[in-house]
């Protein structure tokens, strides 16, 4: 008999990060280059592990803006926070001037 193959799923579907440069592997920074790109792969439940565990952390970090704003008198229309992949592929907030965002989580207010 024949082995059951194991059946794949998206979780297990690999996600792939390119670089443009060996620099920005190591530092997450884009620098001009003509270095050939490298490429990185995770899982993409790994990817999702890191999207929801940096959700969980900004909903602790801005969890009770709201109340706060409307103390001082201002009403909060939206909140925008810059993410992007480190060398790594994990994701992290984006600390650089001049480094683009490769996700954009923005936070409305419900009506």
């Amino acid at each position: 008999m024949m082995a059951k193959q194991k059946r794949k799923t998206i979780s297990d579907e690999p996600v792939y990060f390119v670089s443009s440069s060996t620099d920005e592997m190591k530092t997450g920074v884009r620098l001009q280059s003509l270095q050939p790109q490298r490429t990185l792969a995770k899982r993409a439940g790994e990817v999702k592990e890191d999207y929801e565990a940096i959700l969980n952390q900004i909903n602790f970090i801005i969890g009770d803006t709201d109340t706060k704003i409307k103390e001082s008198g201002f009403k909060l229309e939206q909140i925008k926070i810059g993410l992007g992949f480190n060398a790594k592929g994990k994701i992290a907030f984006i600390a650089e001037a001049g480094v683009e965002a490769s996700i954009e989580v923005l936070f409305k207010r419900k009506e």
